[in-house]
């Protein structure tokens, strides 16, 4: 267990990035907030991902790598293998292919520390909107909330929980107590990714808060390989969606499970909701 000198930890998951880790390695070494240390872990990258890390360690310290011989985790489980391994007072997740705006983390920081002044023993999670920009950083959108048309403010409503997904992990901070509580039971068969499944554990848990902040902060990169993650919502959208009637049907059944956990009643009422919901973001 790594215990953090600093107020806040950097989880960053490495695989295979090389390609823009510098520019979001630079981001963060530019932040306006500076108590922070980066914990990394690579996934068994066959790039020279571990060299640049590295070299940034020499240049500027403030990055601890956590070396064992747990490889192939995937992108979730690469996330909560750190989480797990690292004590801290406050968390935020990286991706390693974005690019952290000045004040983000100063931003996050001050809008959690808020919340504790009148709720000092709370999980609270903080999420942002961001900016979507192309593999050479050409804004796409300045809001990924209007281009996917997420309703932050629904989905922290228990009746729409579960019906999509409320955080992107890289705009994710939590503080040590929505770690304890809230970061538990991921499921092992990878139906949610680490940021849906905090999220959802903050939406019906009693006591969490969840700071939902109308602010981009990140340049999230769209490329080759998270493309298919950030659909523009629209009917084509809806007609591919249909197409797929099969996938739906198994993606209900796969519910059924956590439906019981999070005690959110029916199937039926799951898929009310889920239908009322995609009316609602049109």
């Amino acid at each position: 267990m790594y215990n953090n000198d600093a107020n806040v930890a950097i989880l960053l998951a490495t695989y295979n990035s090389a390609d823009y880790l510098s520019q979001q390695l630079d981001s963060l070494f530019n932040q306006t907030y500076k108590d922070w240390h980066i914990f990394i872990h690579d996934d068994g990258s066959t790039d020279n991902t571990l060299e640049i890390v590295d070299e940034y360690s020499r240049r500027f310290g403030k990055i601890t790598i956590l070396k064992d011989d747990k490889k192939r985790l995937g992108a979730t489980f690469n996330f909560v293998h750190i989480l797990d391994n690292v004590t801290s007072k406050y968390y935020m997740f990286c991706d390693h292919d974005d690019i952290w705006l000045p004040e983000k983390i100063e931003r996050a920081i001050f809008e959690i520390g808020k919340q504790e002044k009148s709720f000092p023993q709370s999980p609270i999670v903080l999420h942002t909107d961001l900016i979507l920009v192309d593999k050479d950083l050409k804004v796409i959108s300045d809001s990924l909330w209007n281009y996917t048309r997420i309703r932050p403010e629904l989905l922290k409503d228990r009746r729409y929980g579960l019906v999509s997904s409320l955080i992107t992990g890289c705009t994710l901070a939590i503080n040590n107590f929505a770690k304890i509580q809230l970061a538990v039971d991921f499921p092992s068969d990878k139906d949610f990714l680490h940021d849906a499944w905090i999220g959802l554990q903050a939406i019906y848990a009693k006591n969490a808060i969840i700071i939902s902040l109308d602010k981009s902060d990140i340049l999230y990169r769209l490329h080759g390989r998270n493309e298919s993650g950030v659909p523009k919502i629209g009917m084509k959208y809806y007609i591919k969606r249909l197409s797929k009637f099969g996938e739906m049907f198994r993606d209900l059944g796969r519910k059924k499970k956590y439906l019981k956990y999070f005690g959110y009643g029916s199937l039926l009422k799951f898929i009310f909701y889920k239908v009322s919901y995609n009316f609602k973001r049109k």
